[in-house]
């Protein structure tokens, strides 16, 4: 499974924020001592080392929540003053910086696999987006999924709402494309457009130009009798026959 650093919680005209979820840290933490007391309460004492085992494992969940609850990240984004402010670290002092959208080094799109959660443990491939700063190793992840489209979609968006460089890093180089040009066509920079080419329609069709809209409706020729298809049939059958 793969999940973001942080979660979009504000999408407005001029500013956009993301932030990790202390609440879902909570419930987390909330069920891991459920399923602690649960343990120590049902299973027998003449258990012995299970009864342990079992509470010590339940025990994990809650230290892992208690470190959620008091983790924070932030990114809050100022598009009217191109300024991006991240909040990261454990309370009482997490750090702080704010850094100019103008320097980012571009939001960038990567792939990897992941365990799908199955009983097959077979891993899937996963679209990271990501917000990154030079000097950061990943960056911000700020949009996970295990749809490829939506991958795509989503790093396109937050490039031309940025206003800063996409870049595919899912191959063997990162390709890097100005956010300006990512509506353009996908086509080989000046060669210009090749006619569409129809194949020769079949002896009889018939076209019509309907009276509304200029529309028009091709009428193929019924099909008939044709002797390469029937020897073809036919010689096929004679090896299945002797097959």
């Amino acid at each position: 499974m793969a999940s973001a650093d942080v979660k979009l919680r504000l999408d407005g005209p001029t500013r956009i924020v993301f932030a990790h979820a202390p609440l879902s840290a909570a419930w987390f933490t909330l069920i891991g001592v459920g399923f602690t007391w649960a343990c120590w309460r049902f299973i027998p004492i003449e258990e012995g080392i299970v009864r342990w085992v079992f509470v010590g494992f339940c025990s994990l969940f809650v230290v892992v929540g208690v470190f959620g609850i008091f983790w924070r990240h932030e990114l809050d984004i100022d598009l009217t003053r191109r300024r991006a402010r991240t909040v990261r670290g454990f309370w009482p002092a997490p750090k702080h910086s704010d850094r100019g959208l103008d320097e980012a080094d571009g939001i960038w799109l990567t792939m990897d696999y992941r365990s799908s959660g199955s009983k097959k443990k077979r891993k899937v491939p996963w679209w990271f987006v990501s917000l990154k700063f030079p000097g950061e190793k990943k960056g911000t992840r700020i949009f996970v999924s295990r749809d490829e489209t939506e991958g795509f979609k989503k790093w396109e968006h937050y490039a031309e709402r940025l206003q800063i460089d996409a870049v595919d890093a899912t191959g063997k180089e990162p390709q890097r494309k100005s956010w300006e040009t990512l509506d353009e066509k996908l086509a080989s920079p000046g060669r210009e457009d090749q006619p569409v080419r129809a194949p020769t329609p079949p002896s009889g069709t018939v076209i019509r130009t309907r009276s509304n809209r200029g529309w028009k409706e091709v009428l193929l020729p019924a099909p008939g009798f044709s002797g390469g298809l029937v020897f073809l049939v036919m010689f096929g059958g004679a090896f299945a026959a002797f097959g």
